[in-house]
């Protein structure tokens, strides 16, 4: 067993989710979880929850969908939601677990068709 996470860790927010003990979450497809799961990967996820990580992608699977098609899509959405703020890039790439801000501006490219600069500003004006 892992332990209990520091008071200042983001696994108190998995904790508060996803109750060890409980064997699924009510929402396993909450943000919440989604941003755990890209910031530090299915194996650490389900690490803390005391299971194989291939327990945590069957999970997925009897829910309709594949692990990282959920990921990528949240991704997409949490982007979009991250960048209408002031967050800072490099917060934005963090929170969606890239290891840079160039890592995030690629990703923004290919799936949202623009730049991170240029979403962000056309956000800020709608």
């Amino acid at each position: 067993m892992l332990g209990p996470p520091p008071k200042d860790s983001p696994f108190l927010a998995l904790d508060r989710a996803w109750p060890l003990g409980r064997r699924w979450p009510e929402d396993l497809l909450s943000d919440e979880i989604a941003i755990l799961l890209l910031r530090y990967g299915a194996r650490i996820v389900a690490e803390r929850r005391e299971m194989c990580e291939r327990t945590l992608r069957r999970g997925f699977q009897r829910r309709g969908v594949r692990l990282a098609e959920h990921l990528r899509s949240r991704r997409r959405i949490l982007a979009l939601r991250f960048l209408a703020t002031d967050l800072a890039f490099e917060t934005v790439a963090h929170r969606l677990g890239f290891a840079s801000t160039q890592v995030l501006s690629r990703f923004v490219r290919r799936e949202l068709g623009t730049t991170a600069t240029a979403l962000r500003e056309s956000l800020r004006r709608c």
